[in-house]
């Protein structure tokens, strides 16, 4: 592949073994490094392999998706929680309330007996 085709920030082989990082072409010669960031000066139209890398990396647009619906995940999962907490909490004083009611027209009943007698 010609090293003008080659995307920026690619480790390319040249024919003779060499590797190096392409940064960019600056007109008709690119901007490379070795590991040591000694600067090379490679013919745009120069034949070069793309090394591969170990691991492939995410792009930063599937990065920061995959990061915002693991949040909105656990928003909505905290947001779950709290629907769930208030509704218990709604019932248990339901429960209480009608409790009391009861309590109170017991004690009324009882009063109203006792009155009677």
């Amino acid at each position: 592949m010609k090293l003008y085709d080659v995307p920026r920030n690619s480790t390319i082989v040249l024919k003779e073994g060499s590797v190096l990082k392409f940064h960019h072409i600056d007109g008709m010669y690119s901007v490379c490094a070795d590991e040591d960031d000694n600067v090379y000066h490679i013919a745009a139209w120069e034949e070069v392999e793309i090394k591969q890398r170990k691991q492939k990396m995410i792009p930063k647009k599937e990065l920061a998706l995959d990061s915002l619906t693991r949040v909105c995940t656990e928003a909505m999962n905290l947001i779950n929680e709290l629907i769930k907490c208030d509704q218990e909490a709604y019932q248990k004083g339901y429960e209480d309330g009608m409790r009391a009611a009861l309590n109170v027209k017991k004690t009324i009943s009882e009063m109203e007996e006792h009155n009677a007698e």
